[in-house]
């Protein structure tokens, strides 16, 4: 029965919206909607931290680029909003 009512589209949907995901605002505001979208696509790992850099603004994939010690997806998301932090306050 509650496949009579499912929508066969979310998923296909849902990859859409993930494909376009850019960080256009703070690393914290892009984190909950890459988490959101990882979640619902059940991302392993790999290909959380993967899509997570080549979606972030190109200034933070440059100071990521320099860091080193990130050895899973939460050290890259603290250390990816800790540099949104620093280019914010010098306003880059």
């Amino acid at each position: 029965m509650d496949s009579l009512f499912e929508d066969i589209y979310y998923l296909k949907q849902v990859h859409c919206y993930f494909h376009l995901l850019k960080q256009k605002s703070s690393a914290r505001n892009f984190l909950i909607k890459f988490k959101t979208f990882a979640l619902i696509l059940k991302l392993n790992k790999d290909a959380k931290i993967s899509n997570y850099k080549e979606r972030l603004k190109d200034s933070i994939k440059t100071g990521i680029a320099y860091t080193t010690g990130i050895i899973n997806f939460d050290l890259l998301v603290l250390k990816s909003i800790e540099i949104d932090q620093v280019l914010f306050k010098i306003n880059i």
